[in-house]
């Protein structure tokens, strides 16, 4: 696939906090999370090179304050951020059971400061927005509300059993969730010839990737409601895991495009998306 291919020719990728599938083709995986200290990994030939000189996530913290701050050591990059709560190190390194500093709690700050908004005021209509020419109050979009050959609208969500793309190897949780699942009305999958359970296709203008379907009444009519985070298998329960860079693989990411990307944060319009579904016999 030209997405793995593109990201194989990167040299020196680094990936952050856990293992995933993109993971998989990292030259370094590095913990961005405190509670994986002392974890550095990674793939491929450039690891061994670096296994020399491996650091743990908390040293990685500490020389960074150093960089950030400028300066001179690490003793001096903790005062720095101490400053402002009339502390220091030596103080607290003389007080090893703590320092209680007497705090003022301010009620109402906005009375004399105001909001951190343009005007100063809680402001409904953002006049921020208003200046960038972007909508000033809220309004729905529907990205590609028509778009030929994908009538139906993709959205797409956690599946609430598992840590976002994590832990589908675990056999206790995959025994109760054991497939990638979209959810469609009763309505919409009778008029395709879906019942409960079969596996379907689910194609977009970027790519096409499969689940079990799994009817539910509540939803409206035109609406595939896809799970997320499919790529691992569970040998002990013979459960297979899917190529997250596949097309027939089960990555409804990789189905997403983000020629309608929201202009102002930049997010992909995983929520809204055209799609078309067929059974897959």
């Amino acid at each position: 696939m030209f997405v793995r291919d593109d990201l194989r020719a990167i040299a020196g990728k680094v990936r952050g906090k856990v293992f995933t599938a993109c993971g998989q083709d990292a030259d370094v995986v590095i913990s961005t999370d405190p509670t994986h200290v002392g974890y550095l990994c990674g793939y491929r030939s450039l690891l061994f090179d670096l296994m020399r000189d491996y650091r743990s996530a908390a040293i990685v913290t500490r020389d960074k304050a150093v960089l950030v701050t400028g300066a001179s050591d690490v003793a001096a990059a903790l005062d720095h951020y101490l400053a402002p709560s009339g502390l220091s190190l030596d103080a607290l390194r003389a007080n090893p059971r703590g320092i209680r500093v007497p705090l003022k709690t301010s009620y109402q700050k906005y009375r004399d400061a105001g909001f951190s908004t343009p005007s100063g005021k809680l402001e409904i209509f953002s006049s921020a927005l208003s200046v960038i020419g972007e909508p000033p109050l809220p309004e729905f979009r529907a990205p590609f509300a028509e778009a030929p050959g994908f009538p139906l609208t993709l959205t797409s969500a956690k599946s609430p059993l598992y840590c976002h793309s994590q832990h589908r190897n675990l056999a206790r949780l995959r025994r109760i969730e054991p497939d990638p699942v979209a959810e469609l009305s009763p309505a919409t999958a009778a008029a395709r010839g879906i019942g409960e359970g079969d596996w379907l296709a689910i194609t977009t203008l970027r790519a096409r990737v499969r689940a079990r379907a799994r009817l539910n009444a509540t939803l409206a009519d035109g609406i595939v409601a896809a799970r997320h985070g499919w790529w691992q298998a569970c040998p002990e329960l013979e459960l297979p895991g899917y190529d997250a860079l596949d097309f027939d693989g089960a990555n409804i990411n990789l189905a997403i495009g983000i020629e309608a990307a929201d202009p102002v944060s930049g997010a992909a319009p995983h929520r809204c998306y055209p799609c078309q579904i067929e059974k897959l016999r």
